[in-house]
């Protein structure tokens, strides 16, 4: 199955620069999540990634799953360093302590679109 992404998420998550992305990150769960200690062990900060988008009331959770489903270009490129390290914890081939088991199956979303959006992913 192919893979589909908009410009927008591409140009401002897929093709994020790593540099300063520790300081971005820290400053945006400061913000949304006050109450969250960043860990520094991989295992730990994957947890913590995972937990605090899952969490009930997640501000994480709206404001990324907003800009991605509005596909704000402005808030995509705000939340791109979150939204890379929660990709990370899904990351099969990699070392180390793994969060979650991967998934092998079909996963069904539903959304509603309006014409323009439609034309967007079908291009």
């Amino acid at each position: 199955p192919a893979i589909l992404v908009s410009m927008n998420f591409f140009r401002e998550v897929d093709t994020f620069d790593a540099a300063g992305h520790e300081e971005a990150i820290e400053r945006l769960i400061a913000e949304l999540a006050p109450e969250a200690n960043i860990a520094k062990d991989a295992g730990s900060r994957k947890e913590l990634m995972l937990r605090l988008y899952t969490a009930p009331r997640s501000e994480l959770y709206s404001h990324v799953s907003k800009a991605m489903y509005i596909d704000s270009g402005e808030g995509l490129r705000r939340h791109a360093p979150y939204i890379r390290e929660l990709r990370d914890v899904f990351f099969s081939g990699q070392r180390g302590p793994m969060v979650v088991q991967p998934f092998r199956g079909e996963v069904m979303r539903r959304m509603f679109l309006d014409g323009s959006q439609v034309e967007m992913y079908t291009q």
